[in-house]
Formats: structure tokens, C-alpha cells, sequence
């Protein structure tokens, strides 16, 4: 060991490993959105006492024994037929990561619900009730735009089976100049179908007409599974998109 003393090393260094999507399509290892992934990862870092370059190379009477030894075979090594030197010294194999996936691409966003208008008619001496107009309500939905690296959002209007995808301009957030830009040719297909709606109900327990219960989606989410998006916990998103006040 050459240079700092081993007090003054660090027991630790961060490594810090990115692996993103390629949405060209040209690289079959990067990953895919829907699937789950754990990594196990090793450093090289070139030897400070075999480095590539021979003239950097430190006396051979400031190395411990165990790294002259080894310093000393790799010297041979390279001594014959003039091979080019083994420079580089690889870690162990980290630990599997926790398993990990690539965010979604896109988002929804519950607003509030409007509930069904119903009414009861007499049959046969018996009320029966029948909707009118069934329940409706806004839904913000995202999807992430390759071109302009930013999640493109859109508000609907939705009702039971309404399909999560627009065409038309749309309205993005600019977080960094803190404006609203107008991308005109938005193109959102996120494969999702609005299933069944909730809320919207006056409260029984508030005499304010303005406070009805939180809304509640029901979503064939676009991986194929079953989602909720409830207004409470979406509130901020779906008013960062909506522009809401």
C-alpha cells in the first residue's frame, strides 16, 4: 500500500449505478417497463502498484510482501512475449439488490365524481329504482413523452368503460421556468378503462352541500391488473396537472 495511510482510508465508497430504458429499441439488455429486476454489481479499478503505464510504477521496497508477490507475477507475466499489462484489479460481486423496476410511464389521477342521478318509480305497487344518468367524473391522466422528457397530462371527463386515451393539445408544467407550455400534438394511449366510479355523495354528517365523500376509480390498469385511484390520495398530482386552484 502506497501514498495515504490506512487510517486516513475510508471504509466505504458510493457507487452509484443507472440502467435506463431505451426507447429506440436498439439494446436488448436495457430494461422494460412491467418487468422486475435485481443487479449484482463489481468494481475494476486500475492498480496504483501495477498501473499500465511501467515508469508509474512505485519501487518495489514500499510495497508490503503479500503485494510484491503479487506485483512480482504480474510482472513476469507481462515480460513474456511483451504482453500488455494486466492493469486492472476487480472487487467481489456485490450482494442481489432488493428487487427493482422502472417507474410507470403513465399516471391517473382521481378529481372528484359527480354520482348518479336516480329515481323511483312505481311497479306493481313497489318502488323500483332506476339511473337516470349514470356517475361521471374528471380523471387527469399522464404518460411520459420520450421526445420532451416530461409526462404529458390531460383531463377527462370519464364514465363507467370510458378508454384512458386522447389525442389534441395538451397543457405541460414547466417546473424550471415555472410556465405553462402547449405541446399541440399530444398523443396519450394508455390502455386503461375506467371500471367503476364512487363518491361524490353529500355527507351525512355535514350540513355544507360542498362536502361529499372523496372520490373513488375503479381502473383496468395498463399492465393488466386492477387499480383504485381515490381523490384523497391524488389530490396534489391532480391539482399540479389539472392547473386546479
Amino acid at each position: 500500500m502506497t501514498g495515504a495511510s490506512l487510517k486516513s482510508q475510508p471504509d466505504y465508497k458510493l457507487i452509484r449505478f443507472y440502467d435506463f430504458r431505451d426507447f429506440t429499441g436498439r439494446d436488448p439488455t436495457a430494461p422494460i417497463p412491467g418487468r422486475k429486476y435485481v443487479y449484482r454489481i463489481r468494481v475494476a479499478v486500475e492498480d496504483p502498484n501495477f498501473p499500465r503505464n511501467a515508469s508509474l510504477q512505485p519501487r518495489n521496497s514500499t510495497l508490503s510482501a503479500e503485494v510484491f508477490r503479487r506485483v512480482e507475477q504480474e510482472t513476469a507475466k507481462a515480460s513474456v512475449g511483451r504482453k500488455v499489462r494486466n492493469a486492472i484489479r476487480w472487487s467481489e460481486y456485490s450482494a442481489p439488490s432488493p428487487a427493482v423496476s422502472l417507474p410507470p410511464m403513465s399516471g391517473m389521477f382521481a378529481g372528484p365524481v359527480a354520482p348518479a342521478q336516480t329515481r323511483k318509480i312505481p311497479v306493481d305497487g313497489r318502488d323500483i329504482e332506476f339511473t337516470q344518468k349514470p356517475p361521471s367524473g374528471k380523471l387527469v391522466v399522464t404518460q411520459w413523452d420520450p421526445t420532451y422528457k416530461v409526462p404529458v397530462p390531460i383531463v377527462m371527463d370519464v364514465v363507467r368503460g370510458t378508454i384512458l386515451a386522447k389525442s389534441g393539445e395538451a397543457e405541460v408544467p414547466d417546473p424550471v421556468g415555472m410556465l405553462v407550455k402547449k405541446l399541440p400534438d399530444a398523443d396519450i394511449n394508455t390502455q386503461a378503462v375506467v371500471l367503476d366510479l364512487d363518491g361524490g355523495q353529500k355527507l351525512a354528517i355535514s350540513q355544507d352541500e360542498t362536502q361529499t365523500e372523496p372520490s373513488m376509480m375503479l381502473l383496468f390498469s395498463p399492465d393488466g391488473g386492477l387499480q383504485i385511484s381515490e381523490e384523497v390520495s391524488s389530490q396534489l398530482k391532480y391539482q399540479f396537472y389539472s392547473f386546479a386552484e
